[in-house]
Order: C-alpha cells, then sequence, then structure tokens
C-alpha cells in the first residue's frame, strides 16, 4: 500500500499520479537499512512540530564558502542554495549542494561533508551530472576542506552510475511504498505497535 495512494484506486481518469518528492538523504539511508515507514511519520512529525524560521543572512561558513569559490571560479555565477531534482517513475529525488555555480559551460557542485558522510557525494555528483545534462553543461562537484582547500570528487559514469541509480531507485520504491522494515532499531519505533515487520 503506498502512502501516496493509501486506497489502491490509482489518478482518476485524466489526471497524472501524484509524485513523490524525496530527499537524497533520506534515499540513502533507506538504501542502507533503515525502515521507511518509520523515517516517513518522523520527518512528518519534524515538520508539523518545527516553529517557523525568520529571515537571515549567510551564516559566516557560507560566507567564506562564497568566497573561496570566488576566488577559484571567478568567471561563474553563483545559483544560491538551489534544489537539484533526479526524476524516477512517480517520484522526484531533491539534493542540494552548500553551494551552486553556473557559467563557462560548466556546473560546478560545491558540498562541506563530514567523514561519516563521504559516501553521500557520488549520489549528490549523479544528481549534479542529470542537471547539467539536463542544461546543456559539463558537472564539477567539490569536496570542501578546511582551510580553503576544494577537493574534486569524481563524478560516478558508465556502469558505476548505473549501479548507484538502481540502488536509489530501490530506495524511492520503498519510501514510495512507505515499506515497514525491520531492524536493529525497532524498539523505539512509534510505528511498532500493530507493525507486521517482526522486530530484530
Amino acid at each position: 500500500m503506498s502512502p501516496l495512494d493509501p486506497l489502491g484506486l490509482g489518478a482518476p481518469r485524466g489526471v497524472p499520479p501524484a509524485v513523490g518528492f524525496f530527499s537524497l538523504s533520506d534515499v540513502l539511508l533507506v538504501a542502507r537499512g533503515a525502515c521507511p515507514a518509520r523515517l516517513l511519520a518522523e520527518r512528518k512529525h519534524a515538520s508539523s512540530s518545527r516553529p517557523g524560521k525568520g529571515r537571515s543572512g549567510p551564516s559566516g561558513d557560507h560566507a567564506r564558502l562564497l568566497q573561496m569559490a570566488s576566488r577559484r571560479f571567478p568567471g561563474l555565477h553563483v545559483a544560491g542554495k538551489a534544489y537539484l531534482e533526479l526524476p524516477f517513475p512517480r517520484a522526484l529525488v531533491r539534493a542540494r549542494p552548500d553551494l551552486l555555480l553556473v557559467g563557462g559551460g560548466l556546473a560546478v557542485g560545491i558540498k562541506r561533508a563530514k567523514v561519516q558522510n563521504l559516501e553521500s557525494l557520488p549520489a549528490l555528483g549523479l544528481v549534479l551530472a542529470g542537471f547539467a545534462r539536463r542544461n546543456g553543461l559539463r558537472p564539477r562537484l567539490y569536496r570542501a576542506l578546511p582551510g580553503d582547500t576544494l577537493r574534486e570528487v569524481p563524478i560516478p559514469r558508465g556502469p558505476e552510475a548505473q549501479a548507484l541509480r538502481a540502488r536509489l531507485a530501490r530506495g524511492v520504491a520503498a519510501l514510495s511504498e512507505g515499506r515497514r522494515v525491520p531492524g536493529p532499531s525497532c524498539g523505539g519505533c512509534p510505528l511498532r505497535h500493530g507493525c507486521p515487520a517482526p522486530a530484530v
């Protein structure tokens, strides 16, 4: 049963099917074994309880990133904190680099990534490559390191890109269906009562 279509009726005649929007980080969590149903429930609770945010200027870290990028890529224009999208059947996966620059035939994404999050960079590169391809640009992805250093991250290509996209597609399908998957975190899950997935 899909949370996009809880009764399983499908879209009314002449109406396109609903499209799900998922963050790249959530898709990667599910691909690593997180329970989609619990993740969706937690995101829904977080969005409903989050207070409204006032408008604020760029942080000191972001300002330094802008300065570093303008020195490294003086001819490119800052596209701000733009969301990039990777399409799947009935779903869009959204990702956002810390900085996106375009110009001179390039789409440059810059991301500050901690060591434990490095495996998300190839997936971000895949999303950036899709954006660049649709806009006739060449993708370049960089990881921002301490000391105003940018290190280029290889963009997945060929079989590597196909395997990564297939992995993301499995995560998207699980999120779209709202599957309940047993795992070590079942004990504290708010959905554990009546859940058909046996706790591990």
